[in-house]
């Protein structure tokens, strides 16, 4: 289906289902009211409303159906599953980025029973960053 009319969408806009998801998606993706409802709407056109004519979607709409309700939902639930594969795959590469390599000297540690072990190479990773806070490790090479 490409064209909706304006009526069917005041109608679909207008549903309390296509309303809760809208304020559930904007609230996931951090968008507004309004740019999360043109996504759903999107989404809807482009993907779960394509095996419906204009009269058979008008008329499910004004019936309330509850299959065409589950159609709302999961057309939410496809746009925050592409949000944040996006997103994933955006944090995949600053991960990778982060990466950084440490060689200062020799670092020697001393375990309970007095031995004594050289570290010669060592590398410190950024394992995760949240807001300007991180979490590092180091992986270190014994001589």
């Amino acid at each position: 289906m490409k064209n909706i009319n304006d009526d069917i969408i005041k109608q679909l806009i207008s549903w309390r289902t296509f309303k809760t998801n809208q304020h559930l998606a904007a609230n996931q993706l951090k968008l507004s009211d309004k740019d999360a409802s043109q996504e759903l709407l999107n989404e809807l056109i482009s993907h779960r409303f394509k095996k419906y004519t204009t009269s058979e979607l008008s008329d499910l709409i004004k019936a309330h159906d509850a299959n065409l309700g589950w159609s709302i939902t999961y057309a939410r639930l496809d746009l925050e599953s592409k949000y944040y594969k996006q997103l994933g795959k955006r944090a995949q590469m600053e991960h990778a980025a982060e990466l950084e390599d440490v060689s200062t000297g020799v670092i020697k540690l001393n375990d309970d029973n007095g031995n004594t072990t050289s570290i010669s190479e060592f590398k410190w990773i950024i394992v995760n960053k949240v807001d300007s806070f991180y979490e590092i490790s180091c992986f270190l090479k014994s001589i």
